[in-house]
């Protein structure tokens, strides 16, 4: 009741009591939800720790693979908050995020190793692609969206269609050089629109949903510089 009602970090307690108090089942499956609290309640470090006892415990346990991407993904949540560009000291910022990004990497490449034909595969490949786009990388962060299949991209995952049409425009150039080149863009063009017009009408209170309606405004307009129209707008977003 107390995750259901974000008290995060008085569930996380409650967990760690019930698991001091309880048998081997209990300690297994209370060290999995005090972890998934922690990292809830933004605590990355404690949550780390909670994992490393169960993954050191529990080494065959069918939870293993949950846990071991909550752990991944603690690495990269902590990259994201220390990746910020406003900071006083930037350049000590810039430098803790690229080594916690570096860290999230080898964590997440890790699941995906272990874990390949699961959904928390599919959650390390798309928070591998969230460390390529950040880097701007987006072509590397397509190929690796592209690996989840459509028809797991719900739930969780939910975002993956966003994140791959905005990375493939992204790729897009500002300009071809010949006719063919052109054609070949305005159709992929035309595919991003499709895309994304999906995913906003499917999902319209979706936190992303905003930022979708503005990259649909976006690829139309390069359309029409490809179909010879107008001039070609930057994109920063």
């Amino acid at each position: 009741m107390q995750q259901l009602d974000r008290q995060y970090k008085e569930a996380a307690a409650t967990y760690a009591r019930a698991s001091a108090m309880g048998g081997t089942q209990t300690l297994e499956q209370g060290l999995e939800r005090e972890a998934i609290a922690l990292q809830l309640a933004g605590d990355f470090a404690g949550a780390d720790k909670v994992c490393d006892q169960f993954l050191a415990k529990f080494p065959k346990s069918e939870l293993r693979a949950e846990v071991s991407e909550r752990y991944a993904e603690n690495a990269l949540l902590a990259a994201e908050g220390d990746h910020d560009p406003a900071a006083k000291d930037g350049a000590a910022s810039g430098d803790a995020a690229k080594k916690r990004f570096a860290e999230a990497v080898t964590r997440l490449s890790g699941v995906v190793k272990e874990f390949p034909e699961t959904t928390q595969a599919n959650l390390a490949r798309m928070g591998l692609a969230t460390v390529e786009y950040q880097q701007s990388h987006f072509k590397e962060a397509a190929d690796l969206l592209t690996k989840i299949p459509e028809s797991d991209r719900v739930d969780d995952l939910v975002g993956v269609s966003f994140m791959l049409a905005d990375c493939d425009l992204r790729a897009l150039p500002d300009k071809a050089e010949d006719a063919l080149t052109s054609a070949r863009v305005a159709a992929e063009l035309e595919k991003i629109i499709t895309q994304l017009e999906g995913y906003a009408g499917s999902r319209p209170n979706d936190p992303d949903a905003p930022q979708a309606l503005v990259r649909i405004g976006y690829a139309a307009t390069k359309l029409h510089v490809f179909t010879g129209h107008v001039n070609s707008p930057g994109f920063h977003a």
